[in-house]
């Protein structure tokens, strides 16, 4: 039961990563009101060596363009690491098990412009996730997924957050049964979410952390958890 369970939350968290994508935060320096097409800038993404996934995707916007269509000539310099695809006012870039740096380019009106992805293997900036005085950190340790089946009971609990040295968790998303909680923009090396039930049949807490040095590097992890 337990694997068909996982292999069916799979299959919706697999749809809504495609259809959510990465999460890709503006790089500082760069200006949305520019007169001319610009990429936001060079994003850092990871992938699990471990990962039943073998494709990830990041969407970068392109400023001043709002259509598909006034994309042309869409290239990645290296299809073997990552291929693109044309979207309303951005790139999506499909990435896979391969380390390395493509160049994404491509031509919006009479301007040509580019922008560099770097694809890195996972390494976990969680110093601590706890679920009321539950500690699920080493959950994260070889992967940014996990699905944790538990019977415990987590009715009115808070959660601790705390990021490695050099990283500072940026946003979190939780969805249970009964409640969401977003929080956007937070900015800091630690941060705890305010006291919610986690006994639904599935339930799930998204936190994005942000490396201090390089603010268009970031990884977001995902603990889904399924009430038996």
């Amino acid at each position: 039961m337990k694997k068909i369970m996982k292999k069916s939350l799979s299959l919706v968290m697999a749809l809504a990563v495609m259809l959510t994508g990465v999460l890709v935060i503006p790089t500082a320096g760069n200006k949305a009101a520019a007169a001319s097409p610009s990429f936001y800038g060079n994003q850092t993404v990871y992938y699990e060596t471990d990962s039943p996934y073998t494709t990830w995707k990041v969407n970068v916007s392109i400023f001043n363009c709002t259509k598909a269509t006034q994309i042309k000539n869409l290239k990645s310099s290296n299809t073997s690491i990552a291929k693109v695809k044309a979207k309303p006012g951005s790139v999506d870039v499909y990435y896979y098990k391969k380390p390395g740096t493509v160049t994404i380019s491509c031509k919006v009106g009479s301007k040509k412009i580019s922008t560099k992805v770097t694809v890195k293997k996972y390494s976990s900036p969680v110093k601590q996730m706890k679920i009321g005085s539950t500690d699920v950190t080493s959950k994260f340790k070889g992967c940014f997924e996990d699905y944790w089946y538990h019977t415990k009971s987590f009715k009115n609990q808070k959660i601790t957050l705390k990021a490695k040295s050099g990283w500072q968790i940026y946003s979190v998303f939780v969805s249970t049964d009964k409640k969401h909680f977003s929080k956007y923009g937070i900015y800091k090396s630690s941060y705890t979410i305010p006291k919610m039930t986690y006994n639904g049949r599935f339930d799930c807490i998204w936190v994005t952390y942000q490396k201090k040095s390089n603010p268009s590097e970031i990884v977001e992890v995902r603990l889904n958890m399924v009430k038996e």
